[in-house]
């Protein structure tokens, strides 16, 4: 016997303030993939900063996509600002035994503030980029950037990925990563979930 469909509540958007409407789109787009973002200010200091409105925008040549919104005074954050003054970001992905460290970067902090040092990780050296990798990540893209979009409150910066670090372990014969390996960490509305049991359809 088939179940009814369920009653839905309509809600159109116009009817909703900014907090309705990220608390809807956090809960409906899910899981998201964290970019945990190393970037390098004009002054050298290093930066470092998880975003989950991130994505694939490209294969040939390959790109991504990281949406930021304003910081709380209203202004651009330290990520968005040094990608604009630099070209270039690094991309590390977040593995379930990263996720204090990833957590640790999350809150607003002073521009001069080392967040490698707050988060209790290591940068490593970029092969392209001034902008340091994550040393304990196990895979790293490092970004140039190659255009900004301001379709509405919030920034988009598509970067193009010139080099891909990934250890050794993960990858395969076919080309392919080990995913299952990692156990990546993404967000559910305003919580962590880990993907840690993919499963395939025919």
């Amino acid at each position: 016997m088939n179940e009814q469909p369920a009653q839905m509540v309509t809600l159109p958007s116009a009817s909703l303030d900014s907090a309705g409407h990220f608390k809807l789109l956090t809960a409906s787009v899910v899981p998201r993939p964290i970019a945990w973002t190393s970037t390098l200010s004009r002054a050298g200091v290093p930066n470092l900063a998880p975003f989950s409105f991130y994505t694939v925008v490209s294969t040939t040549p390959p790109m991504v996509a990281l949406t930021l919104e304003r910081s709380s005074t209203g202004g651009s954050k330290d990520t968005q600002r040094n990608i604009e003054e630099t070209g270039e970001f690094v991309i590390n992905v977040v593995s379930s035994d990263l996720a204090e460290q990833m957590s640790r970067t999350a809150v607003e902090s002073a521009a001069d503030v080392d967040e490698f040092q707050l988060a209790g990780v290591e940068p490593t050296p970029s092969l392209h980029l001034k902008a340091p990798r994550v040393a304990e990540a196990r895979i790293s893209m490092e970004c140039t950037l190659h255009s900004i979009l301001r379709p509405g409150s919030d920034t988009v910066l598509i970067g193009q990925i010139q080099t891909f670090h990934v250890a050794e372990d993960l990858m395969m014969a076919n080309g392919h990563i080990d995913v299952d390996k990692m156990e990546v960490i993404g967000r559910v509305d305003s919580r962590f979930i880990r993907v840690h049991s993919p499963f395939r359809l025919p």
